[in-house]
């Protein structure tokens, strides 16, 4: 019998299979009442040289305040958003283990420019 994560897991892989191109999930903000935040969460449009780039297929990956980027970034419609179906930690594990690889804010821990996760 298959876990509950293996079947979520491949949900996820047919739900991104008819994407062309690598397939990259995108989160471009932390919790905005966190500790510098304003230096950990750059926003969807920091993301714009990547959304340029064609061959890419992307995924949005973005929960809570960040999620109103969608609405202010022209570039949003290179993104296929599943923030609204992300209802728990283990859907979001679910739908990362079926994208390439990960673009996001750094935690609060770790300060910086976004970095990519494989």
């Amino acid at each position: 019998m298959a876990s509950p994560f293996a079947e979520d897991a491949e949900r996820w892989r047919r739900r991104v299979a008819g994407t062309t191109g690598l397939e990259v999930g995108l989160a471009w903000a932390g919790r905005a009442d966190g500790r510098d935040d304003h230096l950990r969460s750059p926003g969807l449009a920091a993301f714009a040289p990547a959304l340029a780039v064609p061959s890419v297929a992307f995924f949005g990956l973005q929960l809570g305040d960040g999620r109103s980027d969608l609405e202010r970034y022209g570039g949003a419609e290179r993104l296929v958003d599943l923030g609204p179906e992300l209802t728990d930690m283990a859907e979001t594990a679910a739908a990362m283990s079926a994208i390439a690889a990960a673009l996001a804010e750094r935690t609060r821990e770790t300060i910086g420019p976004p970095r990519i996760a494989p």
